[in-house]
């Protein structure tokens, strides 16, 4: 039980990171500054707060998988439990900005949030996507065909 709690607000806190146009930056260079922050990140996960981990994976506590044919990925516990689950519109690029579709569920209450993303760096096995607007980036499993 206190785990299922632990887990419900490391998610909570994990998207609400992330959401509409976030107030603590004033500028471009500040959300520079939050993009050269997260490009250095390592662990798949949502990123916000100036470039920072809200929510990502913990290799001893959590399992991810990646849908090559439907562009999803997603993080859940050893229990199967899913945790987050991503979803890109289209093959994701450089130059042009899809939708990531982010939901969270194993509560109550399961939430759904769109992004738009643009890759601003590449892996040989994952994606760093970038949302300009709301200043938050994921890194996602990717495998190339």
């Amino acid at each position: 039980m206190k785990r299922r709690i632990l887990i419900f607000a490391f998610l909570v806190i994990g998207l609400a990171g992330c959401k509409d146009k976030n107030p603590e930056f004033t500028g471009p260079g500040e959300a520079e500054e939050a993009r050269e922050t997260f490009v250095l990140q390592t662990e798949y996960g949502v990123y916000g707060e100036r470039g920072n981990a809200t929510f990502a994976m913990d290799r001893e506590k959590h399992e991810c998988v990646y849908n090559t044919y439907t562009r999803s990925f997603r993080i859940h516990d050893d229990g199967l439990t899913m945790q987050v689950a991503m979803q890109l519109s289209e093959e994701p690029s450089e130059d042009t900005a899809v939708e990531l579709t982010v939901q969270r569920a194993g509560q109550d209450d399961p939430a759904e949030e769109v992004y738009s993303v643009i890759v601003v760096k590449r892996a040989e096995d994952r994606l760093w996507l970038w949302d300009q607007e709301k200043v938050c980036g994921f890194v996602i499993l990717w495998e190339n065909d």
